[in-house]
C-alpha cells in the first residue's frame, strides 16, 4: 500500500500562487526556488516568475506569479509547444 505524504500547501490566487513548505521540507523548499530563479534568468516565461521566498513558522513559504492559461495535457508535447 502506497503511502502518500504532503510536503506543502498550496494557495491559488488569482494573480499568484502561495507555497508553504513545512520545516522538515527546507531542502524542497531551496531547490523549488532555485529552479524557479533559473528559469526566470534564463527562460522567462516559461514558469512562474519568483516573487519572495522567506522562513514561516519553522517551514518556508514561497510566492511566485500565477501564470494564466490552460494546463498542458498528459499527451506529448507538440513542436509548437516545445519551441
Amino acid at each position: 500500500m502506497a503511502v502518500m505524504r504532503q510536503t506543502h500547501q498550496v494557495d491559488v490566487g488569482d494573480d499568484e500562487v502561495v507555497k508553504r513548505f513545512g520545516p522538515a521540507e527546507t531542502a524542497a523548499a531551496d531547490r523549488e526556488w532555485s529552479c524557479l530563479a533559473l528559469l526566470a534568468g534564463e527562460a522567462p516565461g516559461l514558469a512562474p516568475r519568483p516573487l519572495y521566498r522567506e522562513r514561516w513558522d519553522g517551514g518556508t513559504v514561497i510566492r511566485m506569479e500565477r501564470v494564466q492559461g490552460a494546463p498542458l495535457s498528459l499527451a506529448p508535447i507538440a513542436a509548437d509547444q516545445l519551441r
